[in-house]
Order: structure tokens, then C-alpha cells, then sequence
């Protein structure tokens, strides 16, 4: 393993590349072994890798308690770390490796959010200090953090600043024998088992972005997934800028211990994020082409450049080859963009073109791995899988000319430029660190630079996240927002449409009492009653009294016999694409939207979204309802088929089953006269697209 480390240029790099991918840890020595700790502010970089044979990786539960994160106190510029909710410890030290410590710590404070300074070392000189750090930061929420020491060789007073985003505490913690690890966070049950979806991380080059990274980053889409039963789990590559394919492997081992072992065998979703969306592509296509298929049955690649990435010539000359009056490159900063994964996104790199750079050339590790992956398969895709691309960004064209970064220092100053590429439609280029940092200059004086981002260049385009070639792209679904984002936001307005590409196809229901309010989503049809699965143990599927559940799917909506609905229990079914991602309220309409009709009067039928089902432009009205002795059914025109009706009661019997015939006009009239008043359910047959229908007799 090579150590790369340089102490003095490391604000310079994260100033230009930390930032330059969205998801974009090393373990230093710690006297506490139980925790997960990983590095969220380093000044090196372990170079190095594992197999890429997903068979070597074997996976093991560790408990989660104790969150652990170092931070390397040489850098000067504020930075955002990520702790876990009452579950977090923070090792201070100063490190250029992972076990080499550049100075001793003699003095230690703390202040969290403005209320002052509190002492948590004062004494010998040390190498790292541990701070439990959970009582502080207990809940989810924003934090400010100031730190104050005082090292072993200077009485100097130094201070430094971080940005504490604290997300939930995750459920479950693996780990592989490389160091490898996955992280839960488990979704609201809506059922007896969860639906999984496995989270690729996208590029971190200097492998400072944990899990909880994603958990705050996506906050939104997580909060949206795992309110509607998902269970998210997030993978981190301990050498995450190392070839592209060996991680695929390890994505591909997590994908099957996460089938085989947690999930009885069943399909999963897989997902990657910025450069994990060609992880997970590269996962699936190997593993079809050699005939032994993952465990997948959705896969939603997340604004990846499946066309490769852009980051502007000029900033990448100014690192590898800078002007005079800065400082030459070290190993730690060229390892931003001179690493395995970068060369592979990037469609220009720096340090695979001559000097002067040759326009429009391609990078041959960016080649070579889009070569490879495009001969797998047959097609460089999974085929066995729903595919879903997504685009943080619009088509329309970036129009953005001149000057977009100004540099500037007390010595000189530059400004970059918009380059032709960078005007292409696509997400933007995530927000250059503004704040001010200090280098030093060949040793000799200090000088301090600062930045100004004046405009937005793209970074992924949008032809790039969705592989549009000739206006044609291979994904089955894609997905855009109404405006362009950054690369590192998820636009809120996308989320609904994710979440519908998500659910399960098939939702089915049995052998469980529902005492909670419960909203269920079905990407096509929901089936509940007391044996519609062998996946479930078989009993009835019962609603309490008291207890509001809502039925949503695509297509078809079947309750069998074995469901039922107790007095008192408000029970709905709905036919409707259109996905929302929160709870709905008891006192609050279910879904508004502009094309469902408010309830309205019209002699004696009253018009319900819900009691409506269409096969063409057939509308069938179900009348009234409530009813007292019985109802009709109306169709706006002539069956085509024989129609078969079935009155279902609430303990899940057929008490009524009548056949309508083809070409059948007018009110067909269903007598009720010999039931008692309460709750039934019409389910009707023999349309295109059928719905069960909630019936209510007084």
C-alpha cells in the first residue's frame, strides 16, 4: 500500500477537486475497535485496491452502535463532516498516514453552535483525542462546530471550523473482509418484508464521504423511499477512486449477500448515484453476459455520465500544471484527478493528454473501460432488468459564456473561463469551496487565496446521464426535472416519479392485522387476502376498526377472499399513477390532483374518482353510494365482452356474482336486499383495466 500525503497543499485540492464530483474512509489507529470508523477530513490517501472477483467477498453484521470519524486538524477551510443522530465519536489528531502522527495535541476545545468554548483535553501530549460526541448532537438538525488546540511543538493557538450535518441513526452495519461496509437505514413496514434497494456511491477520491454522506445528501428521496417501505442500504468502497470494475465486484457480493441473506432470495433494486450509476451498470451487464444474473429486477442509474464527464481544461492545467507563484502539485494533489475512476469519467483528463492538451481527445483508461463495458451483454446494459435513467437537469441548453471562476491570491490572480462543452445541457458543476484558505509559498511567506464562482458550467450533460445517442436512449424509463440543478441535488420534483418507477409491480397482502394507518403502492397491481403469495406465511389480511388504509395502484386492485375490513375501519381504493411520497393525513383527501374530479351530484349518481374504472375510453359508474337496498352499474359504452361483477363482504366472501353481458347499454341494477348493512367491496371483471370498488350499505 502507498501512503500519499503532503500537509501544506491539501486545502488546494479540496478547494478545486473535492468538490469537483457529487459523491465525491481511511482508518486511522484508534484505541476503540467497536465503532465504524472511517476518515471525513484526511491529508493522505491510501492507494490501492481489491478483487475483482465479486465471489472473494464475504460480508458480516457489526453492530452499529458508535459511529467514529477522524478529522485531520491541519486543514484550514471549513468543512462538513456527518455524525448519526446520539450514535457519533470524533478522534481529533493531526496524521500525514494512517499511523504517522505530524504533531502531538497538549490542549483541546470545543464550541457548538456559538454557546461558548468547553475544555476536552487539557495535559501530556497525546496523538489523537476521542470525544463521545453523542450527547451534544442527539437529534437530526445542523450543527456549527469550532475547534480550538494547542500541538506539542508550538504555543500557538489554532482553530478550526466544521459544518456537523446530523442524519438518523441507521439500523443495520456489514463489513467485508477489505474493509468494505453497507449501512441500513430501514423503511416504515408496509408488510411482512420490505422491498431492498443497495445504494452505489458515486466518486470520492479521497474517501471521505461515509454513508451518512448520502443519507443527508438525498435526504428527501431517502425520507420519500423509506416512508413507502423501501429499505436503503448504502455501500462505501473503502478504495473507492480504484478501477471502476473492481468495485463493481464488490456492489455485485453486496447485491447477493443482501438477496441471499436478508431478503429470502428475492430481487432487489439497485441504484447508483453520479459514478456508482456505472458501477451498477457494469455489475448487472457482467453478470448476464456470463449467465449467472444478479438478484435485480430494477435498476435506476442516478445523473451518471454513461457519455463520461467534463471539468474545465483550465482548472485541471491549474492543478497539474500551475502558474508561477504557486506552489508545484505534490502526489496528495494530483491523486485528485490523477486516480483510476477519474480517468475513466472524465472525458478530458489532465493527466492522460500532453501538456498543451488536444482537443477533443479522449483519455485512454476513459476508452478502454467504455470499450469493455459497451461489449457486455450485447447491448453494455442489463436486459433482465427494468432500467430507469435519471437526469438532475433539463434539455435545454446551458447558455452561459466568459468568466465563471475567478482565483485570486495577494500575489496573482486567474480567471477560468467558459469552455464550448460546458454550455451543453446538464446538471451543473456542484459549488466551489468560497471559503478562503492559506498556502505556503516554497516554504517561504504564507499567502491567502480565494475564490468566486460567478456562473454555473455543466458537468454532466444531459445526453451523458441518459445516453442519448441520436435522440434515442437504452434506458425503458427516463426521468427529467422542470429546471436544471446541481450535480449534487436531487430535484425535489423528480422524487414522485422515482418513487412510482420503484414500487414493486405486484404488492401483495396477506396474514397480517393492520392496526396502523397504512398507505400501499403498487406499481401495477395490489392483491390482498388470505393466501395470494407463497412468499407469506398464509392467514387473513384484516384492517382494525379505527384504522385508515389506502389502496394505490397503477392497473388492477384484487381483494380475495380472507380480506377484511372491520366496523369502523376507513378503507379506500384508488387507480392512479401519480405517486406521493408522504403519508397521507386522516383529516386530509387522499390525492388531489387536477384531473380527478370533485365529488359532484347529478340526479341521483354520485361521481367518485374511485368508483371508476377505464378500458379505452370506457367509464363505468357504480350508483349510489352508499345505497340502501341496492345499485347500479352504468357504462358510457357498450361492453365488448362479457362483464362479470362480484360483491365481495368484508370477511372476504363472494355474497353476489352477476355476468353482464357484451353489448349490454343502460343502468344494470345489483340487489342487496338480503344483506346486512355494512361494507362490501365490488370487483369487477372482464375490462381491459378493472378496479375493486368500496360499497357501502345503510
Amino acid at each position: 500500500m502507498l501512503i500519499i500525503s503532503n500537509p501544506v497543499t491539501m486545502n488546494r485540492t479540496n478547494l478545486f477537486f473535492g468538490v469537483v464530483f457529487l459523491f465525491l474512509a481511511t482508518s486511522i489507529v484508534s484505541q476503540n475497535t467497536f465503532v465504524d470508523w472511517k476518515s471525513q477530513v484526511v491529508q493522505y490517501v491510501n492507494v490501492a485496491s481489491t478483487p475483482s472477483d465479486a465471489s472473494v467477498y464475504n460480508w458480516t453484521e457489526e453492530s452499529t452502535i458508535g459511529q467514529g470519524i477522524h478529522i485531520n486538524l491541519s486543514p484550514t477551510e471549513i468543512v462538513n463532516i456527518y455524525l448519526e443522530a446520539n450514535n457519533s465519536k470524533i478522534s481529533f489528531g493531526h496524521f500525514t498516514s494512517n499511523t504517522t502522527v505530524s504533531d502531538y495535541l497538549i490542549s483541546l476545545e470545543v464550541n457548538i453552535d456559538n454557546q461558548g468554548y468547553q475544555s476536552l483535553y487539557q495535559g501530556s501530549a497525546k496523538m489523537n483525542h476521542v470525544w463521545n460526541c453523542s450527547p451534544q448532537f442527539n437529534s437530526v438538525g445542523q450543527h456549527n462546530l469550532k475547534v480550538k488546540y494547542i500541538t506539542a511543538t508550538s504555543s500557538q493557538v489554532y482553530y478550526r471550523e466544521y459544518n456537523v450535518k446530523v442524519v438518523p441513526k441507521s439500523d443495520k452495519l456489514f463489513r467485508d473482509q477489505y474493509g468494505n461496509s453497507i449501512r441500513l437505514w430501514k423503511g416504515r413496514s408496509t408488510s411482512s418484508s420490505n422491498y431492498p434497494i443497495l445504494l452505489s456511491p458515486g466518486f470520492d477520491a479521497y474517501n471521505t464521504k461515509p454513508e451518512q454522506y448520502y443519507r443527508y445528501a438525498g435526504n428527501e428521496l431517502f425520507k420519500c423511499l423509506l416512508n413507502n417501505g423501501f429499505d436503503v442500504y448504502v455501500m462505501y468502497y473503502k478504495f473507492n477512486p480504484q478501477d471502476l470494475r473492481n468495485n463493481a465486484a464488490v456492489y455485485a457480493s453486496g447485491v447477493q449477500h443482501i438477496s441471499n441473506q436478508l431478503n429470502n432470495g428475492n430481487n432487489i433494486v439497485s441504484a447508483g448515484i453520479s459514478m456508482g450509476g456505472l458501477i451498477t451498470r457494469y455489475a448487472l451487464a457482467k453478470a448476464e453476459d456470463a449467465g449467472t444474473p444478479l438478484p435485480v429486477d430494477k435498476w435506476i442509474s442516478l445523473d451518471a455520465p454513461h457519455q463520461g464527464a467534463y471539468i474545465s481544461k483550465d482548472l485541471q492545467r491549474l492543478l497539474g500544471d500551475p502558474e508561477p507563484y504557486m506552489p508545484q502539485p505534490s502526489a496528495f494533489d494530483e491523486y485528485a484527478n490523477n486516480n483510476p475512476a477519474a480517468k475513466t469519467l472524465l472525458v478530458w483528463n489532465y493527466y492522460e493528454q500532453p501538456p498543451a492538451g488536444v482537443p477533443g481527445a479522449r483519455g485512454a483508461t476513459f476508452e478502454s473501460f467504455f470499450n469493455d463495458l459497451n461489449s457486455l451483454n450485447g447491448s453494455g446494459y442489463p436486459s433482465l432488468t427494468d432500467n430507469i435513467g435519471v437526469s438532475f437537469s433539463t434539455s435545454s441548453t446551458n447558455n452561459v459564456s466568459g468568466t465563471w471562476l475567478e482565483v485570486n491570491s495577494n500575489v496573482k490572480s486567474w480567471n477560468i473561463d467558459i469552455e464550448p462543452y460546458e454550455r451543453k445541457a446538464g446538471s451543473f458543476l456542484p459549488l466551489i469551496n468560497r471559503d478562503p484558505f492559506v498556502f505556503s509559498l516554497w516554504g517561504l511567506f504564507w499567502t491567502q487565496v480565494t475564490t468566486t464562482q460567478l456562473q454555473n458550467p455543466t458537468f454532466i450533460s444531459h445526453n451523458s446521464s441518459l445516453d442519448i445517442t441520436g435522440g434515442n436512449s437504452p434506458f425503458d424509463k427516463i426521468i427529467k426535472p422542470n429546471s436544471t440543478h446541481f450535480h449534487d441535488q436531487i430535484p425535489v420534483d423528480i422524487i414522485p416519479d422515482i418513487l412510482g418507477a420503484l414500487l414493486k409491480d405486484i404488492d401483495y397482502r396477506q396474514n397480517e392485522i393492520v392496526t396502523n394507518d397504512l398507505h400501499v403502492k403498487a406499481g401495477k397491481n395490489i392483491i390482498a387476502g388470505y393466501n395470494v403469495t407463497s412468499d407469506i406465511s398464509v392467514g387473513n389480511y384484516v384492517i382494525e376498526d379505527g384504522v385508515r388504509v389506502v389502496f394505490q395502484s397503477k392497473r388492477e386492485i384484487n381483494l380475495l377472499p380472507g380480506f377484511e375490513v372491520k366496523d369502523g375501519a376507513d378503507f379506500e381504493t384508488v387507480l392512479d399513477n401519480t405517486f406521493p411520497c408522504g403519508m397521507f393525513n386522516k383529516s386530509a383527501p387522499l390525492l388531489i390532483h387536477e384531473d380527478t374530479p370533485e365529488p359532484a351530484t347529478h340526479q341521483d349518481t354520485i361521481f367518485f374518482s374511485s368508483s371508476k374504472t377505464k378500458d379505452d375510453n370506457q367509464e363505468l359508474n357504480l350508483y349510489p353510494n352508499p345505497m340502501e337496498n341496492s345499485f347500479r352499474i352504468k357504462p358510457s359504452l357498450p361492453f365488448k365482452n362479457d362483464v362479470i361483477v362480484q360483491v365481495i363482504n368484508s370477511s372476504g366472501s363472494i355474497v353476489k356474482e352477476v355476468v353482464i353481458p357484451s353489448n349490454y347499454m343502460g343502468a344494470y341494477e345489483i340487489d342487496m336486499t338480503d344483506q346486512t348493512p355494512g361494507i362490501y367491496f365490488c370487483r369487477i371483471n372482464g375490462l381491459k383495466n378493472y378496479s375493486t370498488i368500496k360499497l357501502i350499505k345503510i
